[in-house]
């Protein structure tokens, strides 16, 4: 595939955009990024679509005049093979930092779900909560806050708790406190 055609699918499949009802549920200015097939194979890919996901959210921000944002993160369709995954965490990390907002250095108001039931409804609670382990060792290990939840409403309550921590342990001019 050539550049043009991996930029121009990853433009296709990235989405960013200004959530209203998470903003006024949590009191911050919350940006809502999906993904529709993305597959990362290369770390081409990876590349290519954190410079969509860039421009995206950069579009948001300048829109409503914020330096940054909270971060809503639908999970689901989104899958990279394991050689990329290194690449992925360190263009993620580059990522949240440059526009997501913080608790502190290196702690993001970012939340990730996934939108649609990973398990069968014959799955046991024992495979379940083994794969909740390993999404949140996979996070840690990446060095990142263990925060994947299993709806959006979930996610949600996580970033209200995160703002919530944030205000009983901030001065009052941090970012991360101040409402919308």
């Amino acid at each position: 595939m050539t550049k043009e055609a991996v930029a121009d699918f990853f433009t296709r499949a990235v989405f960013a955009a200004f959530d209203e009802e998470a903003s006024a549920r949590t009191r911050m200015f919350v940006v809502s990024i999906w993904f529709q097939g993305c597959l990362m194979i290369e770390p081409s890919d990876v590349e290519a679509a954190f410079h969509v996901l860039r421009q995206k959210v950069r579009g948001c921000l300048t829109a409503a005049h914020q330096p940054r944002a909270a971060i809503l993160t639908d999970i689901y369709s989104l899958a990279m093979v394991e050689p990329v995954r290194p690449v992925w965490g360190r263009a993620l990390r580059a990522f949240l930092d440059e526009y997501c907002l913080q608790l502190s250095p290196g702690q993001h108001l970012v939340a990730r779900f996934n939108h649609a039931p990973v398990f069968s409804t014959g799955t046991t609670p024992m495979v379940v909560e083994a794969f909740k382990r390993v999404i949140a060792e996979q996070g840690q290990l990446a060095g990142f806050q263990p925060n994947v939840a299993e709806s959006r409403e979930e996610a949600l309550a996580m970033l209200l708790k995160l703002r919530v921590q944030a205000s009983s342990q901030s001065s009052p001019g941090n970012d991360a406190t101040r409402p919308l």
